[in-house]
């Protein structure tokens, strides 16, 4: 999902193409539980609602660094630079550094993971690791399919910008004492990425992922290996986080509307 969620993105997919194609179908189908168990949890259920706070969204990006650094650089070795450049992708692991780095987060490597608290366990992505070591054609496909993931998120990222900005200018106003300053804007360059760098669209991933697959026979089922694992690391990173803020974290005022969900 991750994300979520960031991972609510999968709902824009689903409207992303009239039609996508069944590999595409097939990878939704394969994730929807582990994606419906991730909207469900604590801490993406208050990052998803009307008003969600600072403090969560910092556990959330804490998290998902997590699996990114754990992640990210692998996947992307795992498949060819001219098929990355054919899906249209780029890594996001610098601008969530960047966005952690701005939030004043001192060391958002493994080494601060005392401090933050989010790092991932040991074993959290210890389920795709070893899809990557597979001979190819299944290695590339298993990576493709935890990118399948990876790229879903950034889709929901999108709602939950808006969803800050929107609080933030909730939270000026007038109030007993006069004007409330407005609070200062956090950082986006994560959640934004799709929008500040010219990366494919959502069916043009879809499509070259899908004929990637179609000329290699047999390795659809190392791709829905590869987005299980992967959304399962996310989701186990962000249950996590959401533990280690507690019920109290964030403002929690209103439940999640499913129809605002991307």
């Amino acid at each position: 999902m991750p994300p979520a969620t960031a991972h609510a993105g999968r709902r824009v997919e689903a409207r992303a193409a009239d039609g996508p194609p069944a590999l595409m179908r097939r990878l939704r189908e394969h994730t929807a539980a582990v994606h419906a168990a991730t909207e469900a949890l604590p801490l993406m259920h208050r990052l998803l609602s009307a008003y969600p706070s600072g403090e969560d969204y910092r556990c959330y990006l804490h998290a998902l660094h997590g699996v990114y650094a754990a992640l990210e650089p692998a996947l992307y070795a795992a498949v060819p630079q001219r098929l990355r450049s054919e899906l249209g992708i780029a890594p996001k692991l610098p601008a969530l550094l960047q966005d952690l780095q701005a939030l004043h987060v001192a060391d958002p490597h493994p080494a601060g993971a005392a401090a933050i608290g989010s790092m991932p366990k040991p074993d959290r992505c210890a389920r795709v690791h070893p899809l990557l070591k597979a001979a190819e054609p299944r290695r590339t496909a298993s990576a493709l399919g935890g990118l399948y993931v990876l790229e879903g998120s950034t889709l929901g990222g999108q709602l939950i910008a808006r969803r800050l900005k929107h609080n933030r200018r909730a939270s000026s106003g007038s109030g007993p004492d006069g004007p409330s300053p407005t609070p200062p804007a956090l950082p986006t360059a994560f959640l934004e990425f799709r929008n500040r760098h010219a990366a494919g669209d959502w069916r043009r991933f879809g499509s070259v992922l899908s004929a990637w697959a179609a000329a290699r026979p047999g390795t659809e089922q190392a791709m829905l290996d590869g987005a299980l694992g992967t959304f399962e690391s996310v989701h186990a990173a962000l249950a996590d986080a959401g533990t280690a803020a507690g019920p109290g974290a964030g403002p929690g005022r209103a439940s999640t509307d499913a129809s605002a969900l991307p």
